[in-house]
């Protein structure tokens, strides 16, 4: 789809166009653009708004043909009231207008706000939000679907501020552009099926997405034993495909400060292990390596993005599977660097394959370390589907990735590591034991991996609510949602706004 900025009035948009405006009550009454467009149209618009009882509620649309010259399809999209914050509902509100564009098979759609920018959001965020929103909407996974002819697609939109000067907006719109790619290259993984996106193959699509600049090995079964990696080795062996680990490098000419690692758990399905799950608590399991995925889809833009700071990305990638060889609950792994760990829990392995990989990437001494990972039911308990929960040793560290989630406009919260609840975590056999008791899992998880990350700062996301979509959400299809690359793009490149 062509990305462009438009400072021309709505009324000289070409007849075949589709033009959503965005809007509220008080806009439609006061906003002067919109006034003067209805007027254009003999009022043709505000009567047919009556006539709905279109009151611009959140989600809801009202459809209008004006005459020429004006667009084909006039959208209005509410945004009275929304129950998300502003940047998230500007991208659900241009996903919106994406959605109902494509319904009347529009090939070009324009976007423009009506009214006031909200007090703390720049014209820049907003035409970032709105490129974002409308791409990660009209992308689609047709991969394993026969009816590509059918399926309606734009292309081009137009984000239109009357009477502004767009070229100051031209880097936020680029961003936009990059946000939206590195997170759908994210979801196009999370929704592989995991049949064929096995660690083999899941690890060369690493190195495919990977730009010249970056520098990608990727280290198989044999490797991983003669490192000591008794976490990854151990999570994976009851699979027929053998766990991989991929390390992907960036480093900018001349810059060795600011390093930072991230590691995304990568499980490419998760059976539980011996300790299976019940039938319906595998249906989405292939999103087990969403963390992985979201490290990948950064990996897809990271060249584009060019940080001004060396990044190295750690993918830990096995299978949970149960078979004659899996690991059984009471087996000890020795973990690389040294510890041991009673697995209690074959179902609970996120955090070995990440202790592994955490351990190993401090052998650098970054800077600092952020992990995403879809670790825990028990942060969706606390914190619902929506919100991913987020924990640290370094209190800056912590709010330099919550200030960055929130410029992304991605929810997170913040959880405490509460060191009593560490004593769950102890036992006789071992250095540590995999699980703790039922209550507080989250936050035991946390503790878990704290635990190999030799006192550097640190941040954990548990983005097991977050990193997929029940169903059908504007900007959001149902399936995997790319959660976490837009946070660690402004980490890394923070644009603000």
């Amino acid at each position: 789809m062509r990305i462009r900025l438009s400072s021309s009035p709505f009324t000289g948009l070409q007849p075949g166009d589709a033009l959503a405006l965005l809007c509220t009550r008080e806009t439609l009454a006061n906003d002067p653009a919109f006034l003067e467009l209805d007027r254009a149209h003999g009022g043709s618009i505000s009567t047919t708004m009556s006539e709905e009882g279109f009151k611009a509620a959140w989600k809801k649309t009202s459809f209008h043909r004006p005459g020429t010259p004006g667009p084909g399809r006039l959208i209005l999209v509410g945004l009275e009231e929304p129950p998300v914050p502003p940047r998230l509902m500007l991208r659900q509100a241009a996903g919106l207008a994406v959605s109902r564009a494509q319904e009347v098979k529009a090939k070009s759609l324009t976007i423009a706000l009506l009214g006031p920018l909200s007090s703390d959001l720049t014209r820049g965020a907003v035409t970032r939000l709105l490129v974002e929103g409308a791409l990660l909407a009209a992308h689609q996974q047709l991969s394993y679907k026969k009816r590509e002819n059918d399926v309606p697609t734009l292309d081009d939109l137009v984000i239109c501020w009357p009477g502004q000067d767009t070229l100051t907006l031209e880097d936020a719109a680029a961003r936009g552009e990059l946000v939206a790619k590195g997170t759908n290259s994210a979801r196009d993984l999370v929704n592989e099926p995991a049949g064929t996106l096995t660690p083999d193959v899941f690890a060369g699509k690493v190195a495919t997405l990977a730009g010249a600049a970056l520098s990608v090995e990727i280290r198989d079964l044999r490797w991983l034993q003669d490192k000591g990696m008794g976490g990854i080795i151990g999570v994976g062996i009851g699979s027929a495909n053998e766990p991989r680990l991929v390390e992907v490098e960036y480093r900018p000419d001349g810059v060795s400060e600011g390093s930072i690692l991230l590691v995304g758990k990568g499980v490419t399905f998760d059976s539980g292990g011996l300790c299976l799950k019940p039938p319906d608590s595998m249906k989405t399991m292939k999103d087990d390596m969403a963390g992985a995925g979201a490290v990948a889809g950064l990996v897809s833009i990271l060249e584009a993005l060019a940080p001004g700071r060396p990044v190295r990305m750690l993918l830990p990638l096995v299978e949970n599977m149960p078979d004659g060889r899996a690991t059984k609950v009471g087996d000890v792994l020795h973990m690389y660097g040294g510890k041991t760990v009673e697995v209690v829990n074959t179902d609970a392995e996120g955090r070995l394959i990440l202790a592994d990989a955490l351990a190993y990437g401090q052998e650098r001494c970054p800077d600092a370390t952020i992990d995403l990972a879809t670790l825990t039911g028990a942060s969706v308990v606390a914190l619902g589907p929506l919100c991913a929960a987020v924990m640290g040793n370094r209190p800056e560290w912590v709010r330099d990735v919550l200030s960055a989630g929130d410029r992304a406009g991605e929810t997170m919260w913040q959880l405490p590591l509460i060191d009593a609840y560490k004593k769950q975590l102890e036992t006789k056999t071992a250095d540590l034991k995999n699980a703790g008791d039922r209550w507080g899992g989250a936050i035991t998880a946390g503790l878990f991996l704290r635990e190999f990350v030799a006192d550097r700062p640190w941040v954990h996301i548990d983005i097991a609510g977050p990193s997929w979509t029940e169903k059908d959400e504007p900007a959001f299809p149902e399936g995997g949602s790319g959660y976490g690359v837009a946070t660690l793009i402004e980490l890394l490149s923070p644009m603000g706004g």
